[in-house]
C-alpha cells in the first residue's frame, strides 16, 4: 500500500538551514518509516544513523529522490564530500528539477575552493528557481571571489529585487564597492545596512575605515567608538582608533588603544609593527 507525505526537507547549507516544502512523494509505509527516522536523526545531528535509515529507504524506493537527497545532506554534514556529491548526483538523476541539489552542490564546491564549478551549479539552480534570493546572493559571492565585481553586483542587485532591503545583501554590495575603491557607493550601502541593523559592527567599522581614508577623522572616530560601545572587545576597532590618535599625536590615547588591541589579539600579524609604534610613542617626551 502507498501512502502520501508532504515532506519538509531540511537543507544543510554549512552556514544556514533552508527549509523547503517539496511536493508529495509516494512511499511504502516501511520506506516512509525509515525516511522519517532519517529526518529525526538528522535533526538531532546523529548523521551516521541518518545515513543508515535513508540508505534503507533508498533501497526500498530506488526511484524516489528524497532519500538520496537526505543521504547527500548527511554525508555533507559528516564531511564526506565525495559521497555527498555522489548522492546529489543521484538526486538529480531521479529528479532533474530538484534545484536544491544543484544549489547545495554549488555550496560544496565553493567550500572546497572550486569557484568555477560552484558557479556552474548555482546557475543551474537559478534556472530552475529564478526567485530564490539565496542563489543570486551566492552567485554574487562567487563572482566577488573571482574578482568579477560587475557580475557580482548584478547578482546581488537581482537578489535585492527578490528580497527587498535584506541587510546582508546590502552588506555584500558594500563590500564589492569597497574592493572597487568606489567609496561613495560603499558608504551608501554600509549606511543602508546600519539603518536596518544599527548594531552591525562590521558595517560600522568598515565605514570608519572609509572615512579615515578620505581624511574625515572625526567621523571615523565616531564610528569606531560606536563599534566599541556595542562590543568593547573587538580588536580592530581599538587598532583603528589607535591609528587616529597616533595621527593626531594624542600619545596617551594612542598607546591605550594600541595596547588594548595587542591584549585582545596578541598573535596579530602586525603585532611587531604595533609594538614598535607603542615603543616610539613611549620614548617621546
Amino acid at each position: 500500500m502507498k501512502v502520501k507525505l508532504l515532506i519538509i526537507i531540511i537543507a544543510f547549507t554549512f552556514t544556514i538551514s533552508l527549509i523547503n516544502i517539496v511536493s508529495a512523494k509516494d512511499y511504502t509505509e516501511e520506506a516512509l518509516w525509515h525516511y522519517q527516522q532519517g529526518l529525526l536523526f538528522y535533526q538531532h545531528k546523529d548523521y551516521e544513523k541518518a545515513v543508515e535509515e535513508w540508505q534503507k529507504a533508498s533501497e526500498m524506493e530506488p526511484d524516489n529522490p528524497l532519500a538520496y537527497y537526505g543521504l547527500a545532506l548527511a554525508y555533507s554534514a559528516i564531511g564526506n564530500k565525495e559521497e555527498s556529491i555522489n548522492y546529489y548526483g543521484l538526486t538529480i538523476q531521479k529528479s532533474p528539477g530538484f534545484w536544491q541539489a544543484y544549489y547545495n552542490l554549488g555550496l560544496l564546491y565553493r567550500k572546497s575552493g572550486d569557484t568555477d564549478e560552484a558557479i556552474k551549479y548555482y546557475e543551474r539552480a537559478l534556472e530552475l528557481a529564478p526567485q530564490e534570493a539565496n542563489i543570486c546572493n551566492n552567485l554574487g559571492v562567487a563572482y566577488k571571489e573571482k574578482g568579477e565585481y560587475e557580475k557580482a553586483i548584478n547578482y546581488y542587485e537581482r537578489a535585492l529585487k527578490i528580497n527587498l532591503g535584506d541587510p546582508d545583501i546590502n552588506y555584500n554590495i558594500a563590500l564589492v564597492y569597497d574592493r572597487m575603491n568606489n567609496k561613495e557607493q560603499a558608504i551608501k550601502y554600509y549606511n543602508i545596512v546600519i539603518e536596518k541593523k544599527p548594531d552591525d559592527v562590521n558595517s560600522l567599522n568598515n565605514l570608519g575605515v572609509l572615512y579615515k581614508k578620505e581624511g574625515s577623522l572625526e567621523l571615523a572616530e565616531e564610528h569606531f567608538k560606536k563599534v566599541l560601545k556595542i562590543n568593547s572587545n573587538i580588536p580592530v576597532a581599538h587598532y583603528n582608533l589607535g591609528l587616529i590618535y597616533y595621527e593626531r599625536k594624542d600619545k596617551l590615547a594612542a598607546i591605550t588603544e594600541l595596547k588594548k588591541y595587542l591584549e585582545l589579539k596578541p598573535d596579530a600579524d602586525n603585532a611587531g609593527d604595533v609594538e614598535d609604534m607603542i615603543e616610539k610613542l613611549e620614548e617621546e617626551d
